[in-house]
């Protein structure tokens, strides 16, 4: 049986929209640097790596803090929790990006960088069209870095973009959040939010796949 959640679909929506337009144009910023982190592992620039996980733990920090704890909590008892995770990844992130466990982020024309660079462009322009399309508008519409879902998408592209094995404490959160949002989205019967449990899958895959692969290179 599907959990009944404590509001419903307007009333999330509702909420994204006051905290978007409490903190624009942050939203519009994050974005834009979430394109810039994918662009780096196409193009990357001296100093870029060690950017893009700062980036990435500012972003996990923030809305685990400004949007579930400050935001959500006000409608769902569970965000402080969430939000509890969410600051753990970030922690994870910048201690990964402090220290060498951090790869390199380089675009490869194989199954794993197509993957990393579509869900990466995904989270960035993707998000927003696909909200745009099944009815939402400015200013409920989901932005990389400061919404959860995209910026859970973006974090499963980056890491499939490293030039590494993915540490898979590193993708443990953004799968877990992945299966919070496919259980909220079939409980508020908003299946554009399945997008992220799908991405999520399909990361986990990808790499998994690619770690039968490599012993054998």
């Amino acid at each position: 049986m599907i959990p009944v959640l404590p509001f419903s679909a307007e009333t999330l929506d509702a909420l994204i929209g006051r905290y978007n337009l409490a903190i624009w144009p942050l939203p519009l910023l994050g974005a834009a640097l979430a394109a810039a982190a994918t662009a780096h592992a196409l193009r990357p620039v001296r100093g870029g790596d060690r950017l893009v996980a700062a980036l990435l733990a500012g972003a996990w920090a923030w809305v685990g803090i400004a949007f579930h704890i400050q935001q959500v909590a006000a409608i769902d008892f569970m965000a402080p929790y969430y939000g509890a995770f969410f600051v753990l990844q970030a922690l994870l992130l910048a201690w990964a990006g402090a220290t060498s466990r951090w790869q390199p982020l380089r675009f490869r024309p194989d199954v794993g960088g197509w993957t990393g660079l579509g869900l990466a462009t995904m989270a960035v322009v993707g998000y927003p069209m696909l909200a745009m399309l099944f009815g939402h508008a400015w200013p409920s519409l989901p932005f990389a870095t400061t919404a959860p879902d995209p910026t859970a998408m973006l974090t499963l592209g980056l890491l499939l973009l490293s030039a590494g094995p993915v540490r898979l404490s590193l993708l443990a959160v953004p799968v877990l959040w992945s299966l919070v949002v496919g259980v909220t989205a079939l409980s508020l019967d908003t299946p554009e939010r399945l997008i992220l449990p799908a991405a999520a899958a399909l990361a986990v895959g990808v790499e998994l796949w690619i770690r039968r692969r490599r012993p054998a290179a």
